[in-house]
């Protein structure tokens, strides 16, 4: 007798605190839009960050700096960026420096000091000598996933066209 008492007395709360709950959720509430808090618009100082998606994978590596939509100032430069930890071997990839025609310049090598072995994003620079590159006016960077193994499914790269400046024909 004095479970089915307790059962009922549990049904019956759970029943009132639910009905109490959905009316109270279905009152409109009154809110003085003083309450309310005002965002300003703020004009970000940050550039903004390009996004090269790899050509089998469609892998995205986020390019944060300098913006290589832009024609570059010098020839010598540093690019920052972010990948997922699957293209980095030993916490570096190569990427190779090529004619707009496609004729190989040179390799130079992105490196992390982060934490590699991931699938999360990891940040990794990479100096582009142009200068020691000869490169052309137009020229194009491929990022390459580092693939140890030699197997082809474990292949991955992703194209960007730059400009730089005349002087960097050595």
């Amino acid at each position: 007798m004095k479970n089915i008492l307790l059962i009922i007395l549990t049904a019956s709360t759970v029943l009132f605190a639910t009905l109490f709950f959905v009316e109270r959720a279905k009152a409109p509430v009154d809110r003085d839009s003083s309450d309310v808090p005002v965002v300003q618009d703020q004009v970000s100082d940050q550039p903004e960050i390009y996004t090269v998606l790899s050509e089998v994978n469609e892998v995205p590596i986020y390019l944060e700096s300098p913006d290589l939509r832009e024609p570059l100032e010098e020839c010598i430069f540093d690019i920052q960026g972010r990948v997922t930890g699957s293209w980095f071997f030993e916490g570096d990839f190569p990427v190779e420096i090529y004619t707009s025609n496609g004729e190989f310049l040179n390799t130079e090598i992105a490196r992390t000091s982060d934490e590699w072995m991931t699938t999360d994003e990891v940040d990794f620079g990479v100096q582009i000598n142009c200068l020691q590159a000869s490169c052309s006016v137009d020229t194009r960077l491929r990022f390459i996933r580092d693939n140890p193994s030699d197997l082809r499914e474990n292949d991955d790269f992703a194209e960007v066209d730059i400009t730089v400046p005349a002087s960097c024909k050595g």
